[in-house]
């Protein structure tokens, strides 16, 4: 996934509260929910029957807070 900064064992919580299935980044960078590896986070959102925006679905947990994938994505690499 490049979606930013992002570590092995964040948490990926979904933004809105209807919706409570948790998801994690492995250390490959894939999202895993249920036990499921999905390259990309939109997997996770088909199987929560979200029907959104993958990127905006899922918040990272962060050392400044929660953050969508949307803002981490966007954000300038460390490596630019």
């Amino acid at each position: 996934m490049d979606a930013g900064p992002i570590n092995a064992d964040t948490v990926l919580t979904p933004a809105r509260e209807e919706y409570d299935r948790v998801a994690t980044v492995d250390d490959q960078g894939r999202v895993v929910l249920d036990g499921r590896i999905h390259d990309m986070p939109s997997g996770t959102v088909n199987a929560a029957g979200a029907g959104t925006n993958s990127w905006t679905f899922r918040l990272a947990d962060t050392p400044e807070g929660q953050v969508s994938l949307a803002d981490l994505r966007a954000a300038p690499s460390e490596e630019s």
